[in-house]
């Protein structure tokens, strides 16, 4: 979906020295008014780098806006957005394809098909801990010189 949004009036106000907020005033092809708007992430010059919006379904309106606020007329494809996003859920596919494997997680019944599929060779306990994690996986040498070097 294809929409064509006249810009009318930008409103750019400072809330800290990191952050800001944006208002696009705008006109759609509809001759309907609205009005948008998303937090900016400043520079050290308070100049505008990005824009983040409270509504996931206002994310990419705002962004596009923002990317063109040079322009007197934006024209925005919404395909891609609502091919991903389910208006219903507020939530994006990936989302809700992260919460069906959570769900799959806690079923018994999965621990049986990933038997089938695939062949276990050895099991070990995940730590909590990423520091240590990260330690292990360090190739052995690795891990001998760190030793070394304690020891000393």
């Amino acid at each position: 979906m294809l929409k064509t949004f006249m810009i009318e009036k930008i409103e750019e106000e400072v809330c800290s020295d990191s952050t800001g907020k944006m208002t696009f005033h705008l006109v759609d092809e509809n001759g309907d008014c609205r009005r948008v708007t998303g937090m900016t992430f400043l520079d050290k010059n308070g100049q505008p780098q990005g824009i983040s919006s409270q509504s996931k379904r206002e994310l990419p309106l705002i962004e596009n806006l923002f990317s063109d606020r040079h322009k007197k007329v934006v024209d925005i494809d919404f395909d891609h957005f609502n091919k991903v996003y389910n208006r219903e859920l507020d939530k994006t596919v990936n989302e809700i394809a992260y919460e069906k494997v959570l769900e799959m997680e806690k079923e018994k019944k999965l621990s049986y098909r990933i038997a089938r599929f695939f062949k276990i060779i050895s099991t070990e306990p995940v730590s909590e801990n990423p520091v240590h994690h990260a330690t292990m996986q360090k190739a052995p040498e690795q891990n001998k010189s760190t030793t070394q070097s304690s020891t000393k």
